[in-house]
């Protein structure tokens, strides 16, 4: 019997992409819970004498937070993978 190249190739379906999306979303919104409380008490109080930089500083320290929970929400998304399709990245040349 000879397989199709269609066999042997998966393509992402709008459901797998939507389920990949929304478990990145609830991974990094779990993640970023305990470090934005712990970026923004004790820093708020640290950085309150700065005066006008406070805000900024804040700001960039809560999307600093928020993008390394999702950096690591990802990195475990693709190592656990999404129902039971796993993430295999190969040079094109590579079978």
């Amino acid at each position: 019997m000879k397989q199709s190249q269609s066999e042997n190739k998966t393509e992402a379906t709008l459901g797998f992409a939507a389920k990949f999306f929304l478990k990145l979303l609830g991974l990094m919104i779990l993640f970023s819970i305990v470090p934005l409380l712990f970026v923004n008490l004790p820093l708020g109080m640290f950085l309150a004498n700065f005066g006008k930089l406070y805000i900024p500083l804040i700001l960039f320290s809560n999307l600093l937070a928020i993008f390394l929970s999702g950096a690591f929400a990802a990195k475990l998304l693709f190592a656990w993978g999404v129902n039971g399709c796993v993430f295999k990245i190969r040079k094109e040349g590579e079978e």
